[in-house]
């Protein structure tokens, strides 16, 4: 191989990698004007659920998020080492958030504690899954 190859060799490779940069940044940008417009539609899917649900008389005030309740169980069994049974933990929850609904907690728990999350004794009290 003389120079003159080489240098050839690496002004194509040059312009190619400049096309995907190019092709890469074009691809961010029409990913972000659609999530953008993801967004406004669910928004405006929220409305209509928002009105739809006044006139026909569903309230969905209470209802937690997906994850919430994880989050605030795992918020509360960090400030409490030696562990909480799933009631504890419930009464805890509705200390923080009385209009929170707590039914899926046991559930919540259980699966956490599947997942290799959470840590359960031989007396029921779950507990944040310690790095080894």
């Amino acid at each position: 191989m003389d120079d003159e190859t080489i240098a050839a060799r690496m002004q194509r490779l040059a312009g190619q990698q400049a096309e995907l940069e190019r092709e890469q940044h074009s691809l961010k940008i029409e990913a972000h004007q659609e999530l953008e417009k993801i967004t406004i539609d669910v928004e405006d899917l929220l409305k209509r659920k928002s009105f739809l649900g006044s006139f026909l008389g569903i309230s969905y005030e209470g209802r937690i998020s997906h994850g919430e309740l994880k989050t605030l169980c795992f918020d509360i069994l960090l400030g409490h080492c030696e562990g909480l049974t799933s009631a504890q933990v419930r009464d805890e929850v509705r200390k923080r958030q009385p209009d929170m609904n707590v039914t899926s907690l046991p559930a919540t728990l259980s699966y956490q504690f599947k997942r290799g999350n959470l840590q359960r004794d031989k007396l029921g009290r779950y507990f944040i899954q310690k790095d080894t």
